[in-house]
């Protein structure tokens, strides 16, 4: 995860008018029963749950990867949430939930001069090729010609 620049270890990103953060933390474990308790008092809070995922992030993927599931469940059209549940498939050795991840991201209008998508590709590194050639082909046979094109732009 990339270094803390902003005001409480957060690094902030912006995409329009949209405020992205990719947050790291000096204290995970502190953090991590903070959020947890905000996430007790508002189970809705996608964000939140973003939050804690990045915590988890720390030392269980597999984790970081269900909360990232959770704050998309809240907010399915959130690109940071996509990136950052790609990048935990990806360091979770789920390459297949990694690229089509991606590809969410790409249909989201996602684009690689975005800080977020640049880590999530990072992760991407070392995976499998013959499962992203897999994904480009279903995608160019579904008539996503555009979306094949970026995803390999990306991966290959």
């Amino acid at each position: 995860m990339p270094g803390a620049t902003g005001p409480g270890g957060e690094e902030e990103v912006k995409k329009g008018d949209e405020e992205m953060r990719w947050i790291e933390y000096d204290e995970p474990e502190k953090e991590k029963e903070r959020i947890e308790k905000v996430i007790s008092e508002n189970p809705n809070d996608a964000n939140a749950h973003y939050e804690l995922g990045t915590v988890y992030a720390y030392f269980d993927f597999a984790r970081a990867r269900e909360c990232a599931e959770k704050a998309i469940e809240l907010d399915p059209e959130n690109i940071l949430f996509w990136a950052f549940f790609a990048y935990a498939c990806a360091n979770n050795g789920a390459d297949q939930d990694a690229i089509e991840a991606l590809t969410k991201l790409i249909e989201l209008g996602a684009d690689t001069d975005d800080y977020y998508v640049d880590m999530a590709t990072a992760a991407e590194c070392g995976m499998d090729n013959e499962l992203a050639w897999h994904q480009i082909e279903e995608l160019r046979n579904s008539g996503k010609e555009e979306v094949a094109k970026k995803l390999e732009k990306w991966l290959i």
